[in-house]
């Protein structure tokens, strides 16, 4: 089960200091809109990525960056010897999801500004 922290929130840094996992499952929740929509107690949070922890240092699995400055607002330990994981990690970071309706708005804003400057 998902620990869940408490502000101020500790970063990956802190939780991953000095450990190693064989696979981290990174995951985004935004507190302010409730998305994904925590059920109960458990905030899941939207997968977005992967990363191994070799000696507290964060390696890629996937070739996105990830940083260990990010506060963790709930983290879980865990294994899965069947996937060839012995040592697992789920950490929940705070993030800001933006509503499809408002990036079309502002993609659709910033068309109209590039072909009233192409006019010019």
């Amino acid at each position: 089960m998902l620990k869940k922290y408490t502000k101020p929130y500790p970063t990956i840094g802190e939780i991953i200091s000095g450990k190693n996992f064989d696979y981290v499952s990174y995951r985004g929740y935004d507190e302010k809109r409730d998305s994904p929509p925590a059920t109960g107690n458990n905030t899941d949070g939207e997968f977005c990525g992967c990363f191994k922890v070799v000696n507290g240092e964060i390696v890629p699995l996937d070739g996105d960056s990830y940083y260990d400055s990010e506060p963790v607002i709930a983290a879980e330990e865990w294994t899965m010897p069947d996937e060839g994981i012995e040592k697992g990690l789920t950490v929940v970071v705070a993030m800001e999801f933006i509503p499809a309706s408002e990036l079309d708005e502002y993609f659709k804003k910033e068309r109209e500004k590039e072909n009233n400057h192409e006019s010019d």
